[in-house]
C-alpha cells in the first residue's frame, strides 16, 4: 500500500462544517465513501486520520465532505488548502496525479520538454505545467504514453505541436 494524494481541500461548504475537495482520483464514491478514513496533514507536516461522515457530488471534479467531530464551518476553515491522502493499493498500469510531478515530458521523437511542475484542472480538462508550457492531459489526443517505470510521458504528434 502507498499513501496517496486523492484530492485537495478548496473551501468550506455550508456551515454545518463541511469541505470541498477537488478531485484528483476517480471512482470517488468509494475514495471518499462514508466511513472511509482519510489524512491531511497540519502546518507542521504531521498527518493526521480523519472519518468521514457524508459526501455530495457538486460537480465531475468536486465533492463536499463532512468528518467525524466538526460540525460548525469555523472548525474546518484549518483544513482550506490541504491535501487528503489515503492509502491505497495501485494496479499495474494506473497512476494518482501525484505520480505525474516531476515526470519528464518527451516529444513522440523523444526530444526532451521539460518536467511537469503541476497539474491544473480547468473547467473540462487538465493541463500539465511543463515550464511555462499548457499541455492539455487527454491520453491518446495529445499523451501517446504515461510509463511510470521510466518516469516519462510521451507526447503525440499533436501533443508536439502544443510545445512547439
Amino acid at each position: 500500500m502507498e499513501r496517496k494524494i486523492i484530492g485537495k481541500i478548496v473551501n468550506t461548504f455550508q456551515l454545518k462544517g463541511k469541505v470541498k475537495v477537488s478531485l484528483s482520483t476517480d471512482n470517488f464514491e468509494d475514495r471518499y465513501k462514508v466511513g472511509r478514513k482519510v489524512y491531511i496533514k497540519d502546518d507542521n507536516g504531521k498527518e493526521k486520520e480523519y472519518e468521514i461522515t457524508s459526501l455530495t457530488l457538486l460537480n465531475p471534479k468536486v465533492v463536499a465532505i463532512s468528518f467525524k467531530g466538526y460540525n460548525d464551518i469555523n472548525e474546518v476553515e484549518q483544513f482550506i488548502n490541504k491535501d487528503i491522502y489515503e492509502d491505497v493499493e495501485i494496479e499495474e498500469g494506473r497512476y494518482f496525479y501525484d505520480d505525474l510531478l516531476k515526470m519528464n515530458v518527451v516529444t513522440s521523437n523523444g526530444k526532451d520538454v521539460g518536467k511537469v511542475k503541476n497539474i491544473i484542472k480547468m473547467k473540462n480538462i487538465e493541463y500539465l505545467i511543463v515550464d511555462n508550457l499548457y499541455i492539455p492531459f487527454q491520453i491518446d489526443i495529445f499523451i501517446k504514453k504515461v510509463d511510470i517505470n521510466e518516469l516519462k510521458i510521451i507526447l503525440t504528434e499533436l501533443g508536439d505541436e502544443v510545445v512547439k
